[in-house]
């Protein structure tokens, strides 16, 4: 009857273990954190009315043609518009509204 002799194990590169900086570890997947992210301000959005906006552009405009007919044309223009931006609504919706008006004389 023959005897079974184990074998001996020859250790080779990829059994060794392998020095990894601090960069590698993150790369790995499963490395989970118990650690809650600290919040920043600048991370939280404004709210929908906190965040918005207003604008008011104000116009002229005058005219003073001489023409050679004889007729002059004289006529001065005052207008604007005046608009609002609201924030965010869930992620997704921006409304905005814009109102123009001018007066001619």
């Amino acid at each position: 009857m023959a005897a079974i002799l184990p074998v001996p194990s020859v250790a080779t590169d990829a059994d060794r273990p392998v020095a990894r900086g601090a960069d590698e570890l993150h790369d790995e997947p499963n490395q989970q954190s118990e650690i809650e992210p600290i919040v920043v301000e600048a991370d939280e959005r404004p709210g929908f009315l906190e965040d918005c906006t207003f604008s008011i552009k104000p116009r002229t405009c005058y005219l003073d043609r001489s023409r050679d007919s004889g007729n002059d044309n004289v006529g001065w223009a005052l207008g604007g518009s005046l608009g609002c931006q609201s924030g965010w609504w869930l992620d997704r919706v921006r409304p905005d509204g814009t109102v123009y008006a001018s007066q001619v004389s």
